[in-house]
């Protein structure tokens, strides 16, 4: 009786420690997948913040290469960052808008925004980002060296621009009614 009795706890701590291995492998498998998952979600966050693409993009050629004429973000998609390209369709970006003319091209630019200028682009044209109040920060374009007439006019959240000391032409009012700028510059 004893045997049986022996036999008996045996078997059940057998059984008991097989079902607790069993379960502990099964939950670290969920823990892992569940972990992947939150790690994919993550990242397919981040690449969705972040635009690089250039089908967004309307272009004119130009002596030199090519001006950016149009950002199209007609769903206002709240980028985290806008990556400007340097080249579309195997042509240089030289230019944000059309020297001589007063044309609004980056305006949609909505949430809390840094848009990177690429080093080919040598100047930001009149109104250019005008009104892109999700515009907060604009870095890279360290070879700009023309920023004209109103060429951030509005854009109220604008706080930052890293490449000032390289531009040698900067209009008066090209940062006119950016409010978070001059409270920032003063």
């Amino acid at each position: 009786m004893k045997n049986t009795i022996c036999i008996i706890a045996c078997l059940l701590v057998v059984i008991f420690l097989c079902s607790c291995q069993k379960s502990n492998e099964y939950d670290n498998t969920s823990l892992v997948d569940s972990n992947s998952f939150e790690s994919n979600s993550i990242e397919e966050k981040q690449e969705k913040n972040i635009y690089t693409d250039t089908s967004a993009y309307e272009y004119e050629e130009i002596s030199g290469g090519i001006a950016i004429t149009h950002f199209t973000n007609d769903d206002q998609i709240e980028y985290e960052k806008i990556i400007i390209p340097s080249e579309i369709d195997g042509k240089v970006v030289i230019g944000i808008g059309i020297q001589d003319e007063s044309r609004r091209v980056m305006g949609a630019v909505f949430g809390k925004c840094e848009v990177v200028i690429p080093n080919t682009v040598t100047y930001i044209a009149s109104r250019a980002f005008e009104g892109a109040r999700g515009l907060v920060k604009l870095s890279g374009g360290q070879n700009c060296k023309v920023i004209s007439e109103a060429a951030f006019a509005n854009c109220s959240n604008l706080v930052e621009v890293t490449f000032l000391d390289g531009v040698t032409e900067l209009a008066g009012n090209a940062f006119a009614g950016c409010t978070a700028w001059y409270e920032n510059h003063s």
